[in-house]
């Protein structure tokens, strides 16, 4: 697979909050391939190239990986945990896109280094535009100021509020 195109990974555990981001995503016009993988240690063998996922052309490392906190097997934050004690998958971009808002999460995983944590929204426009805002950031468009009723923080706005 052309290093362009590598695919955005999510992991989620609900099928149908994967497929309304699928569905949201393709709405927003991402050309990318999506890939699911609904469990922790999936995750793990999938970003490691262990099996059932050792062929590197069929299952190309992502250009991002969404991340939800609750899932079987291994929670979104061993996994972050896991993703960055390795030098291969250190750099890779990760936004948490959960239903939690518990303070300690959120600070675990802005430690850890992710790059925006969502809460899940729970109306379909609202995930339009963070499908749109994902599509932006994987394509290197310029992001847009847009309304995203949505808990999202980055590093940047942590700590210029202290």
């Amino acid at each position: 697979m052309h290093p362009d195109n590598r695919p955005i990974l999510l992991i989620e555990d609900d099928p149908e909050a994967a497929e309304l981001l699928r569905l949201a995503l393709k709405k927003a016009g991402l050309r990318r391939p999506l890939r699911i993988l609904s469990d922790g240690d999936a995750a793990v063998a999938y970003l490691s190239g262990a099996p059932p996922f050792e062929n590197a052309d069929e299952n190309p490392q992502p250009c991002l990986l969404l991340l939800d906190l609750k899932l079987p097997r291994r929670s979104g934050l061993e996994i972050l945990s896991w993703l960055r004690s390795r030098i291969n998958t250190r750099p890779l971009p990760v936004l948490m896109i959960t239903s939690s808002a518990a303070p300690e999460n959120i600070e675990e995983a802005l430690r850890l280094g992710i790059r925006a944590y969502c809460i899940k929204p729970s109306d379909f426009e609202d995930l339009k535009k963070l499908a749109r805002m994902i599509r932006r950031r994987v394509e290197g468009e310029p992001e847009e100021a847009e309304e995203l009723p949505l808990a999202s923080m980055s590093r940047r706005s942590r700590s210029s509020r202290r």
